[in-house]
C-alpha cells in the first residue's frame, strides 16, 4: 500500500513538464527572451571541453523546464550574417 501511494505521489508530482514551443526571439541571433519568458543573461562556462566560453541561459535554469542556451559567439556569427545580407540587398 505504501509503495502505490508512493507511486501515486509520484505520478502527480511529474506527470505534466512544460514544453515552450520555439520561439523565434530564441532560435536566431541574440536571445531576447527565454522560452519561459524570462530574460536571458550571459554567463561563462569554465568546463575542460570549452575552457572559456561565453553562453546565453536563464535565471531559470534550474528549475527543470526548457530554457535558452546558446553559444555567443555562434549568436554573433548569425547576426553578422544577417547584418551582411542586409546590407547586400540595400546595396542591390
Amino acid at each position: 500500500d505504501l509503495i502505490r501511494r508512493d507511486q501515486a505521489e509520484l505520478n502527480y508530482n511529474y506527470a505534466v513538464t512544460v514544453q515552450y514551443p520555439p520561439q523565434p526571439e530564441v532560435e536566431f541571433g541574440f536571445p531576447q527572451t527565454c522560452y519561459c519568458g524570462g530574460r536571458p543573461k550571459l554567463a561563462t562556462s569554465r568546463t575542460v571541453n570549452d575552457p572559456v566560453r561565453r553562453y546565453y541561459t536563464c535565471d531559470y535554469v534550474n528549475d527543470g523546464d526548457c530554457h535558452v542556451h546558446k553559444w555567443w559567439d555562434e549568436a554573433v556569427m548569425e547576426e553578422m550574417r544577417a547584418r551582411d545580407t542586409h546590407t547586400l540587398q540595400l546595396s542591390e
